[in-house]
């Protein structure tokens, strides 16, 4: 199982990504599948060139799956919901 957040609001993104990042960075959360002594890499990750990787791979990997933009009502669905998912301790989650 893994978190998987898709929108095309850059700036959603940020705000969504950076928190757990800089938690990464303090030592406080360790992300699966990655090592520790290279989270020095994530100092000056760029937001939107990550999510385009991270784009590019499910679309070569699952490429039954059609990809899509979020329209604008969804992402403010997705800005308002998001806040109560971490609330709660409850994330969407998916089986890829």
């Amino acid at each position: 199982h893994s978190t998987l957040l898709v929108s095309s609001d850059i700036e959603l993104l940020k705000k969504l990504v950076k928190p757990r990042i800089d938690r990464v960075l303090k030592g406080e959360v360790t992300p699966a599948k990655y090592n520790p002594a290279n989270l020095s890499s994530f100092k000056d990750i760029d937001v939107r060139e990550v999510m385009n990787i991270i784009i590019r791979v499910l679309e070569k990997k699952y490429k039954n799956i059609v990809m899509r933009r979020f329209s604008e009502e969804e992402n403010v669905l997705v800005e308002k919901l998001y806040p109560i998912y971490i609330r709660r301790g409850v994330f969407p989650r998916t089986n890829l």
